[in-house]
């Protein structure tokens, strides 16, 4: 693997690396800064495919060639835990491995990031961990709340936040720490939250005055917190209504992108429901392969965007319009493009979210493609090039996880991919370096990359 250009920084407390965070930035954009795929009709993609035996979550990127992997066990051994690899960024082999770190025994996909002090923080269940480039432990600490915490997300002072994760009951509650790990200041949400954090200068919502502006949505609510660098505070007069509590399901992490807020609701599936039926999360071993109990809930997967400037201007699009359908994962938004699915459905399509010449937004459908799309998709900007995967039940009887490059203006597929894996989540891509990227599902990653022929 070659790499041929130098590191592009995301910006704030963050390593000066193309993607050291998940999605790319606390926004969430999912749109990669360096070169796409740029498929041309002599051009195929091949994958590199590792079966880890664990839950692989996500990787990141430090400097040019140094990728790390985190993930969880799966289903085995006496107690959850979580891990990190500093991995061979051409054949996935591990270069380095911090050893099996405790969770509080909970068992849920969490976070990783490469802080601007140059160190990886990682959360994983009830715990966050500091680690050098080498993987070896720096400080551990056990979170305030003992509870599965799902996404870490650093700010521009350098500060860590990360929320625990609830469906129903008790409310979450966010929590702020500095790079030593000492506890800076905690917040109660007025409702149980299971969505990811997302953030923004708070220049770009309502607060005028510095700081950032934290977005995460309730069981009904979206809610915005401000930190100032001392304190969080919540934002009374924006807490937009997403759904009613008897109808539909829960929403995902949000995405803030051309002055909205958008997100999925309908994510808590039976499956989902399952994990958070108990505290520490029940240990799951994956059974055979096939489709998914039907979710509670008649209604269709909807994609809703909240005007950060006004939180009852709300935009409800619906990929299918197919009752019962449901998300594992949070929608792509870009310059005026929207991308969202109905994984249960099978359901992949892109709306023109840009105000017309009236000012209003009438979200007419681009595309659509009968995938089964349902995990954290990456747009390459430079290219127009959208990467996401596609299960499919093949003719002998298994199954393939694929991946699926499409142009983004015309929904069109450009290239397809068996990434060998056999089993589909919700987890996340990441760009690569070479005109390549990197993938993670249950038991399996796999590098994708470009091969002339």
């Amino acid at each position: 693997m070659t790499v041929e250009h130098a590191e592009r920084s995301v910006g704030g407390g963050y390593w000066p690396s193309g993607w050291p965070i998940e999605c790319g930035g606390n926004h969430r954009p999912k749109t990669a800064l360096g070169r796409g795929p740029d498929l041309r009709p002599t051009d195929r993609l091949v994958a590199t495919t590792r079966h880890t035996g664990r839950w692989p979550v996500m990787f990141v990127r430090r400097d040019p060639g140094e990728l790390y992997l985190h993930g969880n066990s799966l289903g085995d051994g006496p107690a959850a835990a979580a891990w990190v690899e500093r991995v061979d960024p051409s054949t996935l082999a591990t270069v380095d491995r911090s050893g099996d770190l405790p969770t509080g025994d909970h068992e849920w996909c969490g976070s990783i990031a490469v802080h601007a002090n140059g160190d990886l923080y990682m959360v994983s269940g009830s715990h966050l961990h500091r680690l050098d480039p080498g993987c070896a432990v720096v400080r551990s600490r056990a979170l305030p709340v003992d509870q599965a915490h799902n996404g870490l997300l650093i700010l521009g002072d350098g500060s860590i936040v990360t929320k625990d994760l609830r469906l129903r009951s008790e409310p979450s509650t966010v929590t702020v720490l500095d790079p030593d790990l000492e506890v800076l200041t905690t917040i109660a949400l007025p409702e149980p939250s299971m969505g990811r954090l997302a953030a923004v200068p708070s220049d770009r919502g309502t607060y005028r005055s510095g700081g950032e502006d934290l977005y995460l949505p309730g069981t009904t609510r979206v809610f915005r917190l401000r930190w100032d660098g001392r304190a969080l505070e919540l934002d009374d007069g924006w807490q937009p209504t997403y759904r009613s509590a008897d109808r539909g399901g829960l929403a995902w992490d949000p995405a803030v992108v051309d002055g909205r807020v958008w997100l999925h609701d309908n994510g808590n599936t039976p499956g989902v429901e399952h994990r958070f039926s108990a505290s520490p999360t029940p240990r799951v071993t994956p059974g055979p392969v096939g489709d998914p109990p039907p979710p509670p809930w008649s209604e269709p997967v909807r994609l809703i965007g909240v005007a950060v400037d006004d939180p009852a201007d709300q935009l409800v699009i619906c990929p299918t319009e197919l009752p019962g359908g449901w998300v594992i994962a949070p929608p792509l938004a870009s310059g005026g493009v929207a991308v969202t699915w109905d994984t249960g459905n099978s359901g992949l399509a892109a709306f023109d979210v840009s105000p017309g010449p009236d000012g209003e937004v009438r979200g007419e459908m681009l595309w659509f493609q009968p995938f089964r799309s349902s995990m954290q998709p990456v747009l390459y900007a430079d290219t127009g090039e959208l990467v996401t995967n596609d299960f499919r039940y093949l003719e002998n009887g298994t199954t393939s996880d694929d991946l699926v490059v499409l142009d983004l203006a015309t929904g069109r597929m450009k290239a397809r991919v068996a990434t060998g894996a056999v089993r589909p989540n919700g987890m996340f891509l990441t760009p690569g370096w070479d005109r390549d990227l990197y993938y993670c599902t249950f038991e399996t990653v796999a590098r994708v990359r470009v091969e002339s022929l």
